[in-house]
């Protein structure tokens, strides 16, 4: 799951790291993925386990603590390599959140459950802020529009971190108790969201967090380090 190594791309560009399958990008990343084979029956374990979550909807007017923890509900949970990519390729990409305006859910009773924002948290750690392990930290937030980012760039920015911090590739991401993709297409001020959740910091200072974070996201399949986005400090 680390991402350290470089791929040769031999003086072509660069794709992004993107799973829009609707993408060229996409088409080379799946062309670079089938040469690389992992046997169904060789489970490669994570050193932690994971938990999807995903935040519903909440109504204009309704947005008190009680009502966000009611719209938030887990989805999957994964601890292999296997089950993440299983999972992650039915998940939505950020690019296609912005040509679709927005996903949601059947329910069984038919209702359809649209869907603010997707998470990815360490288990037994609850996207909120109540929870004790992020009380008393923070997050840093990422805030992309359409017309000042290309789709696929946010969704290299998305992959980067969520792959780096599953996979121990993050310096400091002992720190973090996860990640937030929140959907605001659809709003006054259309935009996305990337939010990297962190607990409360001891021997680091909150910058070298962010410094890290924006490296890990920055970085090209060719190993080389693009612009990295700039992000916000929001203490809980």
């Amino acid at each position: 799951m680390e991402k350290n190594a470089a791929i040769d791309f031999s003086g072509e560009k660069t794709p992004f790291l993107t799973f829009n399958k609707d993408t060229k990008d996409f088409n080379k990343i799946q062309q670079l993925r089938g040469t690389i084979s992992i046997a169904n029956h060789e489970k490669l374990q994570l050193k932690e386990t994971w938990v999807i979550w995903e935040q519903n909807a909440i109504a204009s007017g309704h947005s008190n603590s009680t009502d966000y923890k009611d719209h938030t509900k887990p989805l999957a949970t994964f601890n292999t390599v296997q089950e993440f990519w299983n999972i992650w390729f039915c998940m939505p990409q950020p690019s296609q959140l912005y040509s679709n305006n927005k996903t949601g859910l059947l329910r069984d009773d038919g209702e359809f459950d649209l869907v603010d924002a997707y998470m990815v948290f360490r288990d037994k750690i609850e996207p909120m802020w109540e929870d004790p392990m992020n009380r008393g930290g923070g997050h840093i937030e990422y805030r992309f529009r359409h017309f000042d980012q290309q789709p696929l760039l946010i969704d290299e920015f998305w992959n980067n971190i969520t792959l780096g911090l599953i996979g121990g590739s993050v310096s400091f991401g002992k720190y973090i108790t996860g990640l937030r993709l929140v959907d605001k297409i659809a709003s006054r001020h259309p935009n996305l969201r990337i939010e990297v959740w962190f607990q409360k910091l001891v021997d680091i200072d909150v910058n070298q967090l962010c410094q890290d974070i924006s490296q890990c996201m920055a970085r090209k399949l060719d190993g080389t380090i693009a612009k990295p986005p700039k992000g916000e400090i929001k203490w809980h």
